[in-house]
């Protein structure tokens, strides 16, 4: 019986666009809460649920060709980033904007939320087949996408954009969100963001500079699965990589990544007094009746706001008291085996683990 294929669940291409030229790429990770520089090429490499016919398919007729387009776009923008006209004149060929638009389907199509579907409904290992009926039906569910123009955005050069686990923002299975009117984004690099634009006709472009507001700018791509889970990891430029991180984990401190991170640590941590043990408890179980108050959606918003307040000062106080006491950050070695370890391996790469492992080995 062959071997399963390995595939980069986002395209190889795609990710070297915001490496360095030693084809490094800075990865922020909300589990660890702490970030590192990784080899682009060998991130999110992984065994391939897809069928060897989509995995061909979709390498010839919509890969290549993506390829080839999103390096022409780059070109066309110039080394400033700011030669709109012919950027615009280059994507009014549908030859140009077709493959990257279907490259957003691809990514859609093929996205984690397949694999992470599967354990939702109960499933212990994954299934081939089902996944490779669900990635069809995900990809003939982004027909739409064609259907309206698009915007591409070029952001300013110290307001770069992040990459996601999940790199295709759709508005469908999100819901409409006041400061995104489009169908779908995506982005391309660094400082190129697509935009599925339904008030433009289809194949019209519109290149604008710096529309998307600036706390969007990490919100939506962490966005991840909606109702399933959030991006536990986001690549950006090595040189951004410090502001990125403060960024990043600012915004999810106290939610639910932070959580479980802390309880895993807590669970692998055995050098802590029974006093502190007690205290870490006793916020474990006030998190568990916030997160159930929460979902019951009665309550008032300011009374949400101070449950939200609760949630992020009893996180980081645990956060404090482990750091503290020099806990290990990486406790994944309790989901890579057992019935989540299939999941575990496609959300959280072995790389990151070892790049943050080695980096705190060295500073301690």
């Amino acid at each position: 019986m062959p071997r399963p294929r390995r595939q980069h669940y986002i395209s190889k291409f795609l990710i070297k666009r915001w490496a360095d030229e030693n084809g490094d790429v800075g990865v922020v990770c909300t589990y660890h809460r702490d970030s590192a520089i990784v080899p682009a090429d060998k991130l999110h490499l992984l065994r391939s649920l897809s069928s060897p016919e989509q995995e061909d398919t979709w390498g010839n007729d919509i890969e290549n060709p993506a390829k080839l387009a999103l390096d022409g776009l780059m070109d066309s923008l110039g080394p400033q980033m700011t030669d709109y006209e012919a950027a615009r004149d280059f994507l009014s060929e549908p030859e140009n904007l077709t493959p990257l638009i279907d490259l957003a389907r691809l990514h859609h199509a093929r996205s984690l939320a397949v694999l992470a579907q599967q354990f939702a409904d109960s499933r212990k290992t994954p299934n081939s087949a089902e996944a490779e009926a669900m990635i069809q039906e995900r990809w003939d569910s982004t027909r739409d996408y064609h259907d309206c123009g698009a915007v591409l955005t070029v952001l300013p050069s110290d307001l770069p954009i992040t990459l996601g686990a999940v790199p295709v923002f759709d508005t469908k299975i999100w819901g409409p969100r006041e400061s995104v009117a489009a169908r779908f984004m995506m982005p391309l690099a660094p400082r190129v963001v697509i935009n599925g634009a339904m008030w433009l006709p289809p194949t019209q472009v519109e290149i604008e500079p710096e529309r998307i507001e600036h706390d969007v700018l990490q919100t939506l791509p962490m966005a991840g699965i909606f109702g399933l889970f959030a991006s536990q990891w986001m690549i950006c430029e090595p040189p951004a990589l410090e502001p990125t991180t403060r960024a990043v984990l600012e915004l999810c401190e106290g939610r639910g990544t932070h959580w479980r991170a802390l309880q895993d640590r807590i669970a692998t941590f055995d050098n802590a007094t029974h006093e502190q043990q007690a205290n870490w408890h006793q916020r474990l179980d006030a998190y568990a009746d916030n997160q159930l108050a929460l979902k019951t959606r009665a309550l008032r918003e300011s009374v949400q706001n101070r449950v939200h307040d609760t949630m992020i000062k009893d996180a980081c106080k645990i956060q404090a008291d482990l750091d503290a006491l020099d806990a290990s950050v990486c406790a994944c070695h309790l989901h890579r085996h057992g019935e989540s370890s299939a999941l575990w391996r496609r959300f959280m790469p072995q790389i990151i683990c070892d790049a943050i492992r080695d980096k705190h080995r060295d500073e301690a």
